[in-house]
């Protein structure tokens, strides 16, 4: 959406540049960038905090149904890991739970849609 409004700018730019060529110095190209970055900030400020409280509300429900203590006898750790990656990795509401323990990424819980499937 954000790059669509940022070609329709350019492109209405480009429409009164080519009616009157003497007024280029009133729509400058650097005002299309900064509309669409002006957009694309409008998106984060609307699209992070939800996002980051469902993240924090999901990482909450995994942590209350199976939480880890501060010290591991034996094989428990395993099993409430386990248990733990089984519950972060099934759907919730149409959200699928995916607990990611890879180099480079913080291990946690992360929130993916998964595809609407094709109809019939």
């Amino acid at each position: 959406m954000i790059a669509l409004s940022t070609l329709t700018t350019a492109a209405f730019r480009n429409a009164i540049l080519a009616a009157f060529p003497d007024r280029a110095g009133d729509f400058p190209a650097e005002g299309v960038l900064l509309f669409g970055a002006w957009l694309t900030v409008i998106l984060a400020l609307v699209y992070v905090p939800p996002s980051e409280r469902l993240r924090r509300q999901a990482q909450a429900l995994v942590d209350e149904a199976f939480p880890i203590p501060d010290q591991f006898h034996g094989d428990w750790q395993q099993q409430q890991l386990q248990r733990r990656r089984d519950l972060a990795t099934r759907q919730v509401l149409g959200i699928w739970l995916t607990f990611r323990e890879e180099p480079g990424h913080d291990p946690g819980l992360h929130l993916s849609i998964p595809p609407s499937p094709a109809p019939p």
